[in-house]
């Protein structure tokens, strides 16, 4: 099973993800989770405000499957999902996650 979202991800429920990962195989020994945050520190120092996340879905997607198709080849890896912000986000707001359910960790990373 693999998903990709693109869009406002701020109200996803991390424990409804985790469990969704976990139930794609009885095998499933392990669950990634990365999760990158809007930093409140620009990379000029200055202060951020908010962060808008636009893209061109069609392309975006269509890039994102290709790195998953890719990723799902690899021997112990049963499901991934992929969520990206899009639209405006604030300091300490998660605006990208990777979720990957596998046998073992290493074929997870």
């Amino acid at each position: 099973m693999c998903s990709i979202f693109l869009g406002d991800i701020r109200s996803l429920n991390f424990n409804d993800l985790i469990n969704r990962l976990k139930s794609t195989s009885p095998n499933v020994g392990c669950v990634l989770l990365f999760i990158g945050f809007v930093r409140s520190e620009g990379v000029d120092g200055g202060n951020v405000r908010n962060l808008v996340y636009e893209a061109y879905k069609d392309l975006a997607e269509r890039e994102l499957k290709s790195i998953v198709d890719d990723s799902m080849k690899v021997d112990g890896v049963y499901s991934i999902e992929i969520m990206h912000m899009i639209g405006s986000a604030v300091p300490g707001e998660h605006t990208f996650i990777v979720g990957v359910a596998s046998k073992h960790r290493n074929e997870g990373f």
